[in-house]
């Protein structure tokens, strides 16, 4: 319950990140083997990529009143501790 926004946003950045590093090697910013750098995709990956960030920031804050818990560890060695460790780490 308590790290619901969390959660959200991680899962948001996970998508972008992806959609980011597709737009990366498609659009021949980065040069490899593996680049495709005649691809003429890469601005519509960057489009899509903007259009995902600006409909989830707009989600996430029209959602943020559902999103929002008491926002207190009851204990150090709670489970939601564990994890504020493990993602700051």
């Amino acid at each position: 319950e308590m790290l619901r926004g969390w959660n959200v946003s991680l899962v948001v950045a996970t998508f972008a990140l992806t959609i980011l590093g597709t737009f990366l090697t498609r659009s021949g910013v980065i040069g490899s083997v593996h680049a495709f750098t005649q691809s003429v995709i890469g601005p519509l990956f960057l489009g899509f990529l903007a259009l995902v960030l600006v409909f989830s920031t707009a989600l996430l804050l029209w959602r943020s009143s559902r999103l929002r818990t008491r926002g207190s560890l009851d204990s150090l060695l709670s489970r939601e501790a564990a994890f504020l460790v493990a993602n700051l780490l």
